[in-house]
């Protein structure tokens, strides 16, 4: 069996390809991950508003956004769980008011879940990278 050879006319352009290809994996990885650590929060804010539950506006409010203005391109994805405007009132559960104790699920969502965030946030990078982005 003879050894098989090629050559590359443009090395740089291999190397470019090359690069572009890891940063697109690795932005895909970090996007992958992050949003599986928003989707715990997520849910954990949707289990810790039921007890305000009425009409089902505030869990219906309850939204996951990527936020581009706080991330970096192959460096840090960043997205948001946040409560939309048709719950304007989830601040005063929050928060409470100068007539109502605060009701808080947002927070405490948060310091439940944040360990259990990190590692789906690990678990899910290293998943999407090992399976190619």
């Amino acid at each position: 069996m003879s050894a098989k050879s090629f050559t590359v006319q443009n090395p740089s352009a291999l190397t470019d390809v090359l690069e572009n290809a890891a940063r697109a994996t690795s932005e895909a990885a970090l996007r992958k991950g992050a949003l599986a650590g928003a989707f715990v929060f997520y849910r954990e804010i949707k289990v810790r508003a039921m007890p305000h539950y009425r009409t089902g506006t505030l869990e219906n409010a309850i939204k996951t956004t990527y936020v581009p203005e706080e991330s970096v391109a192959g460096e840090i994805a960043t997205y948001s769980v946040f409560i939309n405007q048709d719950a304007w009132y989830a601040r005063l559960l929050e928060f409470g008011t100068s007539k109502m104790a605060a009701k808080p699920f947002i927070r405490p969502a948060y310091e439940a879940k944040r360990a259990e965030a990190g590692e789906v946030v690990s678990e899910k990078i290293q998943e999407a990278v090992s399976n190619g982005g």
